[in-house]
């Protein structure tokens, strides 16, 4: 796959942006994503939220493979291996250790 495909991704603004990050982690729950998770990046002063293919460790904590392909994230592929935890907002970052 070289391309996101153009319905996959959600632009917000920054005003609405954790309500969009809420709104599209509530796929978490489903059955069928009991594999990934969907974490927040943050680079500079500019977000980006992903899904990661969990490869260790649960939706909360753990280490996976991420699933899209980076628009803003110039530094980060589609396949690189990140590790996340979820805070107590509930929302997870993506964990540089």
């Amino acid at each position: 796959m070289s391309k996101e495909e153009a319905n996959n991704i959600v632009y917000t603004c920054s005003e609405h942006s954790m309500d969009m990050y809420f709104k599209v982690k509530e796929f978490e729950k489903k059955p069928e994503a009991k594999d990934y998770v969907y974490v927040r990046f943050k680079d500079d002063d500019q977000f980006e939220s992903m899904w990661v293919k969990i490869l260790q460790g649960t939706q909360q904590q753990g280490y996976g493979e991420l699933n899209n392909i980076p628009v803003k994230l110039v530094d980060r592929k589609l396949g690189d291996t990140i590790s996340y935890k979820t805070d107590k907002e509930g929302v997870t970052w993506e964990s540089k250790n």
